[in-house]
C-alpha cells in the first residue's frame, strides 16, 4: 500500500485548537520529521467489502537529504461472513532531491510484513520489500501536493500504484493530510492528521 497518512477526528480537534495561534512558516520545502495518525478505507475490486483501518506513520530526518520512516496499519473486514483482521508493517529509508526551495524529488526503499487472520483456521504471516520514487511540492506556503509511484512485492505476489496526496498546514506544527492510490487490484482513500516535529 502506499504511504497515505491517517485520522483520528477528536485528536485532530484537539490539536487544531490548542495550535490555531501558531503561524505557519512560509517559503520552505516539505518537511520530513513528523508523526501521523489516520484512517484508511481499502476498496478491492470484485468484493463488495471494503477493509477499514486505522494506522499510525512517521518520518525522521536524519539529514538534509535523508530521511526514516516507518508505516502501521490495522484493519477489518468481513467476507461471506468470515471476519478478516489484516495489518501491515513497513519500515525503510528514503532520499530527497531539491528541485528549489520548495520542491522535492524523493526515492524510498523498505521492508514490508503482511499478517491475515481469517475465522479460526486460516493465518498469513509474509514479507517482502517496497519501492517508490515521486515528487512534493509546496504550491502554496500553506499547501502540499504529492504524487508518486509504488510497487510491493511480498513472495509471490507484486502490487503498482499511483499515489496522489495532499497536505494543508493549519499551523507550524498541526496540518491535515488526505491521500488516494490507485493500485492494479484495489484503491485505498485515507484521511490523517499530521504533527510536525521540526518546523
Amino acid at each position: 500500500m502506499s504511504r497515505v497518512t491517517r485520522s483520528l477526528p477528536a485528536l485532530a480537534c484537539a490539536a487544531f485548537c490548542g495550535l490555531l495561534s501558531v503561524p505557519v512558516m512560509a517559503d520552505e520545502g516539505p518537511g520530513y520529521t513528523y508523526f501521523d495518525v489516520g484512517y484508511v478505507r481499502t476498496d478491492i475490486d470484485d468484493i463488495e467489502e471494503n477493509v477499514d483501518s486505522l494506522g499510525l506513520a512517521g518520518s525522521f530526518a536524519l539529514t538534509d537529504n535523508l530521511y526514516l520512516f516507518a508505516d502501521y496499519e490495522d484493519g477489518s473486514a468481513s467476507f461471506e461472513r468470515i471476519d478478516v483482521d489484516v495489518s501491515t508493517t513497513l519500515v525503510g529509508v528514503g532520499a530527497n532531491f531539491g528541485l528549489s526551495d520548495t520542491v522535492d524529488l524523493f526515492a524510498e526503499a523498505s521492508y514490508v510484513n503482511a499478517e491475515l487472520e481469517a475465522g479460526e483456521f486460516i493465518e498469513v504471516d509474509e514479507s517482502g520489500f517496497g519501492l517508490s520514487a515521486g515528487v512534493r511540492a509546496m504550491v502554496m506556503p500553506q499547501l502540499e501536493l504529492n504524487a508518486g509511484l509504488s510497487y510491493v512485492e511480498i513472495e509471490e505476489l507484486d502490487d503498482t500504484s499511483l499515489d496522489l496526496g495532499a497536505v494543508y498546514s493549519f499551523t507550524d506544527v498541526f496540518a491535515l493530510v488526505l491521500g488516494v492510490s490507485f493500485a492494479d487490484n484495489a484503491n485505498t482513500y485515507g484521511v490523517g492528521v499530521r504533527f510536525y516535529i521540526d518546523r
